[in-house]
Order: C-alpha cells, then sequence, then structure tokens
C-alpha cells in the first residue's frame, strides 16, 4: 500500500539530518478505494500535505524532484464497479 511509503517518507523528512531542509511530502488522492484512516496519524506531520483531488485531472502548479504514481486500482473488483 501507498501509505506505507508516505509513513517512509515522512520519517525520512522529521529525521535530524533532514533538519535543514526536510524534504516536502505530498499525498493526492481521491479516496475511492482507500481509506482516510491510514493517513490520519500524518494529519499534523510539518512535511506532508494531503490533497484530496483526482489524479486525472490534477494540475500541479509547483515542481517536484520526484512524482511516485501509486494510483492504479489494485482491486479487479474495485477496477470493474469503476
Amino acid at each position: 500500500l501507498m501509505s506505507y511509503l508516505v509513513d517512509v517518507l515522512a520519517a525520512r523528512a522529521a529525521a535530524p539530518e533532514c533538519a535543514g531542509a526536510p524534504p516536502r511530502v505530498v499525498v493526492v488522492d481521491n479516496f475511492t478505494t482507500a481509506r482516510r484512516t491510514r493517513l490520519a496519524h500524518l494529519a499534523g506531520h510539518p512535511a506532508v500535505e494531503l490533497r484530496e483531488a483526482d489524479v486525472a485531472t490534477l494540475a500541479l502548479a509547483e515542481p517536484f524532484d520526484v512524482i511516485v504514481h501509486g494510483a492504479s486500482i489494485a482491486s479487479p473488483v474495485a477496477y470493474r464497479r469503476l
């Protein structure tokens, strides 16, 4: 699950060696199949921003160094339904 990757990136951003310029983690999800509770513990994290949006219509105004696309639906049942 992508939420585990977000947890790892958030932990890395909070590491002491990143104190000067911690990386910013922007999570975009429309929560069609994901649960908000998986990311709720990161609500106050200074380096994590959650944007509720659909990646199919997303317009990003700012530059990013790395983008990880994990938006495909892994469940065959949900994929057929949506």
